[in-house]
């Protein structure tokens, strides 16, 4: 089967599922397009959005563990908002994946017409989303939560810096990362058969000729370093003590930059997580992102 084939019938499926857990796509204008899946919880005037972006090469479709729980538990906003990264794993192929300007500007136009009033983001969308509280924050933001976030490049220390996370990914080598990705989640009997389909499936986005392009178009400019404690909304950071994508060390990182900025800020590690946090404890994290929005 050809790389286009499967990878058409991934993004099918993908949207089967996220229809049946009763959102709605939502495409944008603009090149690249960006797609936004929608639930509207209650029905007010000027409704409470949270706005969540997944890391990359994953899916909209791995945010379902979390708002499955806050939807059955009462909902602690009035609409959810999982953005679909352009060209990302479970997108259609031929919507190629842009470079990191031309990302981070049309996530900044996105946010800026949708208006969350928290934003999350996990790995890449974590990094993200830290990027945009900085250079386009929306104005209607007042929290922003970050899950085990990529992008912080340590001058004197080279072994932190998230590129060295993705090193070889252009030249073929995907066995690495994606060991490092899921290799804990894949030992859960729970996780085994799900991280085992989305492992394959990321490691043929991992051979996108785009996709390489996109790594290669970070560059001196694009880090953390130094801009973390210019976020001006309290933030909350989510680390898995076991992560070994984007090690847990960087987390103590993090947490020193966000200190800086003198604003009610919290910090959570989660103890027998990896790096996806939010799909191997969603009972802890759901609860503890609530609790800070909450506050």
């Amino acid at each position: 089967m050809s790389q286009n084939v499967w990878l058409g019938r991934a993004a099918s499926g993908l949207r089967t599922v996220l229809r049946g857990a009763g959102f709605r796509m939502q495409t944008l204008d603009g090149s690249p397009p960006v797609r936004l899946w929608r639930r509207r919880l209650r029905k007010v005037a000027q409704p409470r959005i949270w706005a969540m972006i997944p890391g990359f090469g994953d899916s909209p479709m791995s945010w379902l563990p979390l708002v499955s729980l806050w939807i059955a538990r009462g909902a602690p906003c009035d609409e959810l908002v999982l953005v679909e990264l352009p060209g990302g794993f479970g997108a259609k192929y031929d919507a190629l994946i842009p470079t990191a300007d031309e990302l981070l500007e049309r996530l900044a136009v996105t946010l800026a017409e949708i208006g969350p009033e928290v934003l999350i983001g996990q790995s890449m969308g974590g990094y993200l989303a830290a990027w945009l509280a900085v250079h386009r924050p929306p104005e209607s933001m007042k929290r922003l939560v970050v899950m085990c976030p990529s992008g912080l490049v340590l001058q004197d220390r080279p072994e932190g810096a998230w590129t060295q996370v993705l090193e070889g990914v252009p030249e073929g080598k995907i066995d690495p990362f994606l060991e490092r990705a899921v290799g804990d989640m894949a030992k859960n009997p729970i996780l085994r058969r799900p991280v085992g389909w989305f492992a394959r499936e990321l490691g043929a986005y991992l051979g996108r000729s785009d996709v390489h392009d996109f790594l290669r178009s970070f560059r001196p400019g694009h880090e953390m370093d130094g801009r973390i404690q210019k976020i001006r909304v309290p933030t909350l950071l989510i680390w898995g003590e076991n992560d070994r994508l984007v090690p847990f060390f960087l987390f103590a990182h993090w947490k020193e930059a966000f200190e800086q900025n003198g604003l009610p800020n919290q910090f959570v590690t989660v103890p027998g997580a990896g790096h996806g946090v939010h799909v191997e404890q969603p009972r802890v994290v759901a609860r503890v992102i609530r609790e800070f929005v909450g506050t």
